[in-house]
This record gives structure tokens, sequence and C-alpha cells, in this order.
């Protein structure tokens, strides 16, 4: 029992408890983000979207400005996810792709807040927001995937891993399992 016990006789929480903690939450309904688009195409770039929400680009933006592919349509009210993590990108810059958010105080006029081009952003307070997948104009995009989430900060921490939205519940079992 006391290669788990540190100095101060304390459980070594990342030993024992992270990996079946981490299970339980990547089986259970962490993702909060409903992802509401669908297929579509613009110019010479083309988005898949799977079962799984997780949305898949290729092509060539070939137009002068910048293809914005919302994700939860154009707004999102009422902001329910203040604090909460928003993940999803991994390997954008400003010349090729990210995801950016908007927010507004009135749900007309809108402001960008945050562009993330990898790890995760903190949702702001504001009453509304809506977040978009953007994809600058001559950037070429080869099967690049985005997996966009909205988790608790608490959840980010333990697991990084993407969870589809309504991805389950955690039963009894899972939660008697943690019990050592």
């Amino acid at each position: 029992m006391s290669q788990f016990l540190d100095i101060n006789g304390l459980v070594h929480y990342n030993e024992i408890m992270q990996p079946p903690i981490a299970n339980l939450i990547d089986n259970g309904p962490k993702n909060k983000l409903l992802i509401t688009t669908t297929n579509g195409s613009s110019g010479q770039l083309t988005w898949t979207v799977s079962d799984d929400k997780i949305i898949t680009v290729n092509g060539t933006n070939n137009g002068s400005s910048t293809i914005t592919i919302p994700l939860i349509g154009t707004t999102y009210q009422p902001n329910s996810f203040v604090g909460d993590y928003l993940s999803g990108i991994n390997g954008g810059s400003s010349s090729t792709y990210k995801m950016t958010t908007y927010y507004s105080s009135n749900g007309s006029t809108w402001a960008s807040e945050t562009t993330i081009y990898r790890g995760a952003h903190i949702i702001r307070d504001y009453p509304y927001f809506r977040i978009n997948i953007e994809i600058v104009a001559g950037a070429t995009l080869d099967n690049i995937s985005f997996s966009p989430m909205i988790c608790t900060k608490a959840d980010w921490n333990i697991s990084k891993k993407y969870v589809p939205y309504g991805n389950g519940s955690i039963t009894d079992a899972q939660i008697d399992s943690l019990w050592i």
C-alpha cells in the first residue's frame, strides 16, 4: 500500500484514479456542443460531416475572402457554456484555417472574440455566441479534420479526447467501479 502514498500519506490521484475517471468521462455525455452544420462546398472547397460530427475539409479556397463554416447556425442562445472549454482544432494558422468564436451582447452586433489554432479556449460570459471554422483565402486543406467540442474545464483537465455530442450517460455501475 505504501507504493501509492506520498510523504503526506495521500493517495496519488494520477496513478490510481485518472485512467478510470477519464474512461468514465469519455463514455459519458462530455460534449455539450450540438453541431448543426451539414455537408457543403464553396468553390473548390468541400466539407463532410460524419455521424459523430467530425468535420473533414478538402480542397483549396480559390476565392479572395475567407470561407466560413458555421458550426451552430448564426447564434447560440442563451450562452450556457460560460467557463467551459471549446476545442477541436489542431495545426491551423492565420494563413490557413482556424476556429473563431464570435460574441454579442444584443444578438445583432457581433465581434470576434478568440481565434483558436490548437488546444482549447475558455468561453466568456456574453449572452450570445457563435462558432465558425474559417478557411483563409488561398489555403489548401488536404483531409483536415475538425472535432469541435465544448466540455467543462474539469473534464478537459482529465481527458482531452473528443467525444461526440450526446454520447450517452453514466451508469451507476460505472460510478461504482471507481471505488477502490
